[in-house]
Parts: C-alpha cells; sequence; structure tokens
C-alpha cells in the first residue's frame, strides 16, 4: 500500500530495548515529514520519552507520529481506528495503514507522569492491580500473541489479589461515589496525613462512618456512557486558536513527598485494579474508557475495588469488551485533570503504556494537545 501511494520512507530497526528512545534523541526530525511506529504500544513509549529528551523537545514532540500494529496490545491503533469508524477487530493492520496514508494530522494529550525513578511521559495508560498483573504476568504466554491477555486474566481470575493503596485526584466534576455495599466519603488534609487504616474513608464534614474493612486474606477470595463523537479539531484549527491548553490554568502537582492539596478526593481502601486511561481503548478488546477522545484534556480513572466475587470480576472482564463495563456497580469511571496513586504494598506491577515502569508513587497531569498523530 505504501508503495502504491508513492511513499517514500526510511527504515530503521530497533535493536535492543531502549534503542527506540535513542534514535527518537538522535535522529535529524528536519528530514521527515513523520514517524511511523511498527511495533506495539511500548516502542512508541519509548520514542516519545526521546522526543522529549531532545533540547528541542517543544518542536520535537509536534513531529507527527503513526502506527502499525506489530505488538500484541496495540491499544493506540484501536482507539485511532475506533474514533475514526474503522473496523479493526479483523486485518487491523490493513485499517491502520488506511489512515496512515490518508495522512490526516490530529493533536493528542500526553500525560506527565512523576514516578519515583523520574518524569515519564505517557500517551495510553498508567495501570496497577489486576491489568498491569496481566500485562506483564502474560509474558510468559507471549506466543500465543493476543490470546495471551485472555489466557493469564484466566488465572488471575481463579487466584485473585486484592492491594491496599491510597488514590487522590483532582475530578473534573463534583466527584460521586458510584453506590455499592460501603460508604464512601472523602479524607480531609489532615486525615490524609494520618496512618492508612484498613478501608476507612472519612469526611472532613460529617461524622465517622461505620469502617469497610477488608483484610487481604479474605479480599483474595472476593473482588464490579454512550461512546462520544471521536472526531477532533483539525490541526488547522489548533495552530490558528493555539494551545487548547492556553486558556486554563497549569496544575501543578506537588513533589511525591509532599500532600495532595486540600481540594482533592483522596480513597484509602483495598483495590483489585487502577487504570489511568487517556485513549478509549487499552487493548482490541479492552474498551476501557468509551468516552475519551485524544483531546479531551482529561484522565479516565477507572476503578476496581475490593471485595467483588469471581464471578462479578469476570463480568467485568467480559463487559470491558463493549464497555458496559461504566453501568458495573463494582466499577467507577471518573475522569480528572490530575491524580496520584500510592500503592502501600511492597511488591506489585505498575505499568505505563505497555511497559513495566519502577514501583512506588505516581501522580500524572494532562499536557493538553501536547503530540500529534496521524489518524482521521
Amino acid at each position: 500500500m505504501f508503495e502504491e501511494a508513492s511513499v517514500e520512507f526510511v527504515c530503521l530497526e530497533t535493536e535492543r530495548a531502549g534503542h527506540g528512545e535513542e534514535i527518537a534523541v538522535s535522529t535529524d526530525l528536519s528530514l521527515y515529514s513523520g514517524i511511523v511506529i511498527v511495533s506495539g504500544d511500548g516502542l512508541l513509549f519509548e520514542v516519545y520519552q526521546g522526543l522529549m529528551a531532545r533540547p528541542d523537545s517543544a518542536q520535537a514532540v509536534l513531529t507527527p507520529v503513526g502506527i502499525l500494529p506489530a505488538g500484541s496490545g496495540n491499544a493506540l491503533c484501536c482507539s485511532i481506528c475506533h474514533a475514526a469508524g474503522e473496523p479493526f477487530l479483523h486485518d487491523m493492520l490493513t485499517h491502520s495503514t488506511f489512515v496512515l496514508l490518508k495522512h490526516h494530522i490530529r493533536p493528542m494529550d500526553l500525560i506527565a507522569l512523576d514516578t519515583v525513578a523520574g518524569r515519564k511521559y505517557s500517551f495510553l495508560s498508567l495501570t496497577w492491580g489486576l491489568i498491569a498483573d496481566i500485562d506483564i504476568e502474560s509474558e510468559r504466554f507471549r506466543a500465543l500473541g493476543n490470546a495471551r491477555f485472555t489466557v493469564e486474566a484466566i488465572f488471575r481470575i481463579l487466584s485473585p489479589r486484592a492491594y491496599k493503596g491510597k488514590l487522590s485526584f483532582l475530578p473534573n466534576s463534583p466527584y460521586t461515589h458510584k453506590s455499592r455495599s460501603q460508604t464512601v466519603t472523602l479524607l480531609s488534609q489532615s486525615q490524609r496525613e494520618q496512618p492508612a487504616t484498613n478501608g476507612k474513608v472519612r469526611s472532613a464534614s460529617t461524622p465517622n462512618l461505620s469502617p469497610h474493612t477488608t483484610e487481604l486474606g479474605t479480599a483474595a477470595n472476593t473482588l464490579g456512557n454512550g461512546h462520544a463523537d471521536g472526531a477532533v479539531r483539525d490541526i488547522q484549527e489548533v495552530e490558528e486558536t493555539g494551545s487548547e491548553g492556553d486558556a486554563e490554568e497549569e496544575i501543578e502537582l506537588p513533589p511525591l513527598d509532599q500532600p495532595v492539596p486540600e481540594h482533592w478526593v483522596t480513597i484509602d481502601d483495598y483495590f483489585v485494579s487502577i487504570v489511568a486511561v487517556y485513549q478509549s481503548h487499552i487493548g482490541p478488546e479492552i474498551l476501557a474508557a468509551p468516552a475519551a477522545t485524544m483531546t479531551d484534556k482529561l484522565i479516565h480513572l477507572l476503578i476496581i475495588r475490593s471485595p467483588v466475587t469471581r464471578l462479578q470480576m469476570l463480568n467485568i472482564m467480559t463487559q470491558l469488551e463493549t464497555g458496559s463495563h461504566t453501568n458495573n456497580p463494582q466499577v467507577e469511571l471518573v475522569a480528572v485533570k490530575a491524580f496520584r496513586l500510592e500503592p502501600l504494598e511492597l511488591r506489585g506491577n505498575m505499568v505505563v503504556d505497555g511497559e513495566k515502569v519502577a514501583y512506588g508513587p505516581v501522580q500524572g497531569k494532562v499536557l493538553p494537545s501536547a503530540a500529534r498523530v496521524m489518524a482521521l
């Protein structure tokens, strides 16, 4: 298809982990009209780290980037095709190539993530708990392709885990907890600084409530929107009006060792999984945030708290294929402008854009329309 469209290109093969970042740092981008990644989401993650590490990062990150699916997850390909109304469950490569050859350039938000290993730049998601475990521990089944995630998910449903942690966020609109078996309110600043208690979440404005207490051993035996218009503004409109973030005050994140602002929501509990996602899909069969678009300036937090049963967990995994999990009482999907996740377990998996990152506290905020992608 590239030859028929008379597209000239230079092919560079990565030889080791991190090589994509090195290429993005050293390449003379003025010689090219764009970068096309033929791989999974992990290589694109490397490329964005390289673009943002350059002295001319502000201009380099505006280089149009496209992606052809050659990995296991291919979530960005799925999200781009989904927004364009292109089918992708069958012959994703053909449909993604069609999108690239149209060469429509669209803006895309990036997320600045502060981790214990320094700042990272993310285009897709951050996962912790169940989804991260499936992503990383399914590596033993890599020969199965995308099916490896399904196989590992079955193992995780049969041997469930729950993780103690603290999640804080700045909601895009007033936060109302989705009703379920326990009552949850907000932590005041002084309560945030107190030692964590098992499942207790209190409010600064209400009396103490009956605590929801979950021992990890017990939790281990128990584990719960329609699609918005995918069209985004043409790149020319963005250039004419300036950055979409210009009209809003930039959010300043405190250092990771300092408390979050008073007006943030904080939840201290056992979690089965937390996913911070900024695209509609995190896999071909995982429509994690049906309403997400590439330029909505939002982080969509998918929260599954313990306890839920194995059957409920199986239902959630099935519903993720269609996006109907948004109606599941065991699942919360909250649109936020910034967040912080503080794992209170000593071990676990934390994954950014399909790549395992240093385990520990992490926080993120939106960089509106920071990147450019080839999409419809």
